[in-house]
């Protein structure tokens, strides 16, 4: 029996129809579950009697619910797309800071923030640490401007360097402390996805271009700081960085408030970075400590628990875990770019570096020797952020995903301690 013309049509009718109300429904229900599962209010940890309401009375995003795009709604598809993340042509004036074992640390300055003759005196700084490693990116214009600094032996850890002086005629910026570290905050949360990890960290990533351009366009100072041999950085001595050793911080840090010694200084670290700036201020806020030097910093999706991080990382064939071998990959690279400097090392066995598949291998046979750790165990509770929390005494937030691949659900609630788990 043959269908009319009309029979076809009314069938394609029918089918579109049902078509339609599928995906009608469909569409409900996934928005139903983002809406109600996906999105989440932050949540906020402080201590009673903190300043955590005036602060966050200028973050508005941490009062309302997280929306990643409807798109990526799973932790995975976030971190991946991460690689993607949109970024901005942007110019740093680097500056080499010669250590005293002769390695070589740098300072990217944001366009003209390095210039003292534009800046008024008391004008903020926003000193911006990034991720695990790093390689120079073609859109990023560097210009070197090298300055040598050799670190002071004495008990108060500051530098030797020389002053730089300059008239100031730039925007002068007014705010009570709070709105100070407020402003700070929308500028590291605005645009910002969920995690904040790196495959190649250095002043090129987006994280730090947009801290860097908020900053600058609220008329604060910004730079990034880079780690020794990375984002094209020459190692100049037998020793890179990691997360459990903040000397090189602690020269930076001088360094720029000698220079600027009226100019408020605020950090933000993310990933590894944030872990090596809780090992800095934990140090500095000690009993016997010199004090930060920051009036307030931020720890954005750092490994809190290096321990529970590598668990994490290592459970194969998962995701992470494939996370886990691309990291461990560019770690290798890192090594290959800088093998002259670790020829004939009493301890680094090249073989083992090039032979480790995972962010494991690579510790154990690197830091570990370099850095004189008896054990990765060592070198764990040495670098968990969770260890150096209680000794801060620097007004701190911490943001973390509880979802983040890399982290791993670590509750942090800390007494006496303003802190924020996202």
């Amino acid at each position: 029996m043959s269908l009319t013309g009309t029979d076809k049509k009314s069938r394609r009718l029918r089918a579109l129809c049902v078509g339609a109300g599928v995906a009608a429904v469909s569409t409900a229900a996934y928005a139903w579950w983002y809406f109600n599962h996906v999105c989440q209010v932050p949540r906020v940890y402080s201590a009673k009697g903190s300043d955590v309401q005036k602060i966050m009375a200028g973050v508005a995003n941490l009062w309302k619910p997280y929306r990643p795009a409807f798109f990526l709604p799973n932790t995975h598809q976030q971190t991946i797309a991460g690689v993607f993340r949109r970024s901005i042509a942007s110019c740093f004036e680097r500056e080499e800071v010669r250590l005293s074992d002769g390695g070589t640390c740098a300072l990217d300055w944001f366009k003209d923030s390095k210039d003292l003759s534009r800046w008024k005196d008391d004008v903020p700084i926003v000193i911006v640490m990034h991720g695990l490693t790093g390689m120079l990116c073609q859109h990023v214009v560097v210009r070197c401007a090298p300055h040598f600094c050799q670190l002071d032996n004495d008990s108060s850890g500051c530098c030797r360097s020389p002053s730089a002086h300059g008239s100031c005629c730039c925007l002068k910026i007014h705010m009570p402390g709070a709105e100070m570290i407020a402003f700070m905050l929308n500028g590291l949360i605005l645009g910002q996805p969920s995690e904040q990890h790196t495959m190649a960290g250095g002043s090129h990533e987006g994280y730090c271009h947009w801290m860097c351009q908020t900053a600058y366009e609220g008329g604060w100072r910004s730079l990034v700081l880079i780690y020794r041999g990375c984002s094209g950085l020459r190692l100049t001595a037998p020793k890179g960085y990691c997360g459990a050793v903040a000397d090189d911080v602690h020269v930076v840090m001088n360094l720029v408030k000698k220079r600027c010694p009226a100019a408020p200084l605020f950090c933000s670290g993310y990933s590894l970075g944030g872990a090596m700036l809780c090992k800095y201020m934990s140090e500095s806020d000690a009993p016997d400590g010199p004090g930060s030097q920051l009036l307030a910093a931020a720890v954005v999706s750092a490994p809190v628990c290096l321990a529970a991080s590598n668990k994490n990382l290592s459970r194969a064939w998962t995701l992470p875990w494939v996370f886990n071998l691309v990291l461990a990959y560019r770690l290798r690279m890192y090594a290959v770019e800088h093998a002259k400097c670790f020829e004939g090392h009493p301890t680094v066995d090249d073989k083992l570096v090039m032979g480790g598949t995972t962010i494991e291998d690579f510790e154990q046979a690197t830091i570990c020797q370099v850095f004189g750790f008896s054990s990765l165990e060592a070198y764990y509770k040495a670098g968990s952020p969770l260890t150096h929390i209680p000794e801060l005494r620097t007004k701190t937030l911490i943001l973390l995903s509880e979802d983040d691949p890399f982290v791993g659900y670590e509750l942090i609630l800390v007494k006496g301690r303003l802190c924020c788990l996202l």
